[in-house]
This record gives structure tokens, C-alpha cells and sequence, in this order.
């Protein structure tokens, strides 16, 4: 919702109502033109890695009923950012380099290190005024 994370989560009696600091989110990966012999459940766990810690394959990856791409859901950090790209090794130690894209990538703040505004809409950054001299 406006490029923000909306996160459900399980209610309990314990629950607090303050605002919680995203500092990792599950979000969709494709690894698009990715060659099939790659699309085993090992070498998509390794190459997700990449990007954070991959959490499962979509359906449409574990069955190759649509090659154009392989997608990963996977847990990225809001201190790592999301590369383009992965290189793999193939056959007789050469490697290759194969495109990251990303369905949405979540607004990250390096400033107090959470996800849901950016750096520039951070409420907790200093303010810089400019000194303007007097005459």
C-alpha cells in the first residue's frame, strides 16, 4: 500500500500495540533466462542466497510450467542491498553471470535501519538547516 509493507501478523493477549521495526521482509525474486538445469530445489536455495535466505520456490518453479524465469520468495535485510545480478559457476569452473529483477523492492532507510520510508522521509534523521548570514 503505497510502497509500503502491510504485515499481518497472528493475534494473542501478549500482543503490544506499538510500532514494530521491520529490519528484514519476504519479498518475491525472479532469476529470469536462469538455465533449467538450475532450477533444482539445492541450486535455487543457493542461488536465492544471493539475496537473503530463501524461504520456498513458487509452484510454477518446482513444476517448469513457465521457463521464461524462476521466482524465490525470499527474506531480505534492510542492511543488504539488492543486487541485480548473480554469478554462478558452471560447467569446467567457468562462470556466468545471470539477471536479478525484483516485482517490488521494499523502501529501506540506512539511517534507523528499517523498512517503510527511505532515508529521506526518515522522522529520526537530523534535520540540516542552512546557516544564512547575517547583514
Amino acid at each position: 500500500m503505497d510502497n509500503r509493507p502491510f504485515v499481518l501478523k497472528k493475534w494473542s493477549p501478549s500482543v503490544r500495540m506499538e510500532e514494530e521495526r521491520l529490519t528484514s521482509i519476504p519479498i518475491w525474486v525472479k532469476f529470469p533466462n536462469l538455465p533449467l538445469q538450475f532450477w533444482t530445489k539445492e541450486c535455487m536455495s543457493k542461488i536465492a542466497s544471493a539475496v537473503g535466505t530463501p524461504l520456498f520456490m513458487d509452484t510454477a518453479t518446482q513444476m517448469a510450467t513457465r521457463i521464461a524465469y524462476a521466482r524465490v520468495y525470499v527474506e531480505v535485510s534492510v542492511d543488504v542491498e539488492l543486487p541485480n545480478e548473480v554469478v554462478i559457476e558452471i560447467a569446467a569452473g567457468g562462470r556466468e553471470s545471470f539477471p536479478i529483477a525484483y516485482d517490488w523492492k521494499p523502501q529501506a532507510c540506512s539511517h534507523c535501519h528499517t523498512f517503510g520510508h527511505d532515508d529521506a522521509l526518515c522522522c529520526k534523521r537530523p534535520k540540516i538547516t542552512p546557516l544564512t548570514p547575517k547583514t
